[in-house]
């Protein structure tokens, strides 16, 4: 069984260095399949401009969809179908084949449930190319139960061919910082232990507004004593978000950091007092594993996936409730006790949600699909 994976995620000249949760989710894939020793094929899509390392398709993404929808569609990809037995697109950028089957990977319905949410430079389009060439696949793998039904409502896919994998998470996350390099990356961002935790691109799915608005209701001795970090690069309309969070730096209770390490993000993750993460909807939810991992106590949302992901490991919020969000930051910050129980409890649900039992159960869909295509 040989498999075609889709790597546009993380192809240097589409993520100039700067890997989303797809391009981890398809690392980590590749990671775990080299040790299961899985023949893997690694098959990205051009840009128009510039080349891929790996085996690429003949064409970008917009204009293989395109031209998969004439008649050339037979001749397309003809020739990397002699060379894998399956493709498995990992994001939303899905080939057209038809001599072998297509696993397509779908994180979320984002854009079709809340478009108000998502970039409108040729929302209308894009949302047009994926939605047809969802149709193009053999079958699905939702990372959540939550979207299931998502995916159904709003792309159209047959509950029928939908199988929920989990993502996972990397032993990294587990590995306890040595103090002296805890302590530099510390002193680089001019911060002390204890502080409160927000990570996320800054889009208003996220939920930043409420975050800084929450926690600059608390009383002054917890500000003094718990900055609030906020860890996240702009996203599409942060206009609101920037304004919020100019006001709450400006008057010295919390920092902004655009940019860090994976190794900088899990030393902040450590020294975190309590990580808040009450985002309006997420297809899975993978920053709660990494507080999880990391042996701090979580304020999340009771919506979306977010209670199917924390199960009870984490204090749910309603996101939308700006009082309800600093009830929870309060209580977790005066309760040790309780903080104490939720990190007990998130560092048994993480190893619910291993890498490995990740990638055999997406090697199990493989063998499903290529059984019944080929009988």
């Amino acid at each position: 069984m040989r498999i075609g994976i889709g790597t546009t995620k993380i192809e240097p000249t589409v993520c100039h260095g700067n890997i989303d949760g797809i391009g981890v989710y398809v690392q980590n894939l590749l990671h775990y399949y080299k040790k299961l020793q899985l023949d893997v094929l690694p098959i990205s899509y051009p840009p128009l401009i510039g080349q891929h390392k790996t085996t690429s398709f003949c064409l970008p993404y917009s204009l293989a969809t395109l031209a998969a929808l004439t008649p050339l569609k037979s001749l397309l990809n003809h020739p990397l179908e002699k060379k894998i037995d399956l493709f498995h697109a990992t994001d939303y950028l899905i080939p057209r084949f038809s001599q072998i089957p297509v696993v397509a990977t779908l994180h979320d319905a984002i854009m079709l449930k809340h478009p108000e949410w998502c970039n409108p430079h040729l929302r209308k389009i894009k949302n047009f190319l994926i939605k047809h060439s969802i149709q193009w696949a053999t079958h699905i793998i939702a990372i959540s139960q939550t979207m299931v039904p998502e995916l159904v409502n709003y792309w159209g896919v047959d509950e029928n061919k939908i199988s929920v994998v989990y993502q996972g998470i990397s032993d990294g996350w587990f590995e306890k910082i040595i103090p002296a390099k805890q302590k530099k990356i510390l002193d680089k961002f001019h911060l002390q232990e204890n502080f409160i935790l927000a990570v996320g691109t800054l889009q208003p799915r996220k939920n930043f507004i409420r975050i800084i608005q929450a926690y600059d209701a608390l009383p002054e001795h917890l500000q003094k004593k718990h900055k609030l970090v906020l860890v996240g690069k702009e996203g599409w309309q942060s206009h609101d978000t920037l304004n919020e969070i100019k006001k709450i730096v400006s008057k010295n209770k919390a920092i902004w950091l655009q940019y860090v390490t994976l190794e900088e993000l899990r030393v902040l993750y450590q020294s975190a007092k309590l990580f808040l993460f009450p985002s309006l909807s997420e297809g899975f939810g993978a920053p709660l594993l990494e507080a999880f991992a990391s042996g701090i106590p979580v304020v999340t949302s009771h919506l979306s996936c977010l209670p199917e992901i924390a199960g009870k490991a984490a204090y749910l919020v309603d996101p939308f409730d700006t009082i309800e969000i600093k009830k929870a930051i309060y209580t977790l910050l005066t309760n040790p006790e309780l903080c104490e129980e939720l990190v007990k409890q998130g560092q048994c649900r993480v190893r619910q949600f291993t890498l490995q039992k990740c990638a055999e159960e997406t090697i199990k869909v493989y063998q499903k699909v290529i059984s019944a295509w080929n009988s």
